[in-house]
């Protein structure tokens, strides 16, 4: 019987971000696999529910713990990627369409991506994703505009997010296994939140190992997301090494 794995997170893990392709212009999108994607492939017994969507909050990523838990679903094992304590998810009420669309690239990988409208607070600036944009039924830019001169760096979103970490343990005592760690470190507090059993974040593990050189040339895409090689050298070297790794082994 297969195991349920839900993934969280930001681009570091969202299947579909474009960032991951490596042509924009290749008609045949080109594509580059999450690090996740290497548990589908490797354990066909795991099944991957991965909800992780680029430039998202630790308040998306606590939104769908909430769902899944309201709705009863069960997971033997949640993977969560941090996301930096700057960000945020504003909701908005510019189209009917809710919640998800859904699509299985592979029989044992599901991928889940948000099409309910929203604002992404981040790197102190708000804006709207692409495909948001062409799918709302009205957007006026100057809307983000207004609210960009407010939202970013409100006590709120740091208050938010410090709770969000402080509160983890929550689930962990929900769920049977329950794993976070960070892409990189918080640009915030510089923490390295984990509880895998890893001392450095997966960017400053490269780092080390590698060299900040190498692993910038070779391993990471211009927008520094990791490359279809940085991907699974992370999962080879970082996850399963990790407490991850005990639970997909068995």
């Amino acid at each position: 019987m297969n195991k349920k794995v839900l993934v969280l997170g930001c681009s570091h893990s969202d299947f579909e971000n474009r960032s991951n392709f490596k042509n924009e212009n290749d008609s045949q999108l080109n594509y580059e696999f999450p690090w996740n994607w290497f548990i589908a492939e490797r354990y066909p017994n795991m099944e991957i529910h991965n909800y992780a969507l680029e430039g998202m909050s630790n308040f998306y990523t606590d939104f769908i713990l909430k769902k899944v838990i309201s709705e009863r679903h069960h997971y033997d094992a949640v993977i969560i990627n941090l996301i930096e304590s700057s960000r945020f998810t504003i909701p908005l009420n510019l189209n009917s369409k809710f919640m998800f669309t859904v699509n299985r690239p592979a029989s044992n990988y599901i991928n889940y991506k948000l099409t309910a409208s929203y604002a992404r607070v981040f790197h102190n600036r708000i804006n709207m994703p692409g495909y948001q944009k062409q799918t709302a039924d009205s957007f006026d830019p100057q809307f983000l505009k207004d609210l960009g001169k407010y939202t970013p760096d409100s006590p709120f979103i740091s208050f938010y997010n410090e709770s969000f970490l402080r509160s983890l343990e929550l689930y962990e005592n929900h769920f049977d296994n329950f794993f976070y760690w960070c892409a990189f470190p918080d640009k915030t507090t510089r923490n390295n939140k984990n509880n895998i059993g890893q001392t450095l974040s997966a960017i400053d593990f490269l780092y080390k190992n590698y060299g900040e050189n190498y692993t910038v040339k070779y391993l990471l895409e211009p927008g520094l997301h990791f490359n279809q090689k940085g991907a699974e050298i992370l999962f080879d070297e970082y996850v399963m090494p990790s407490k991850i790794g005990d639970f997909l082994k068995g």
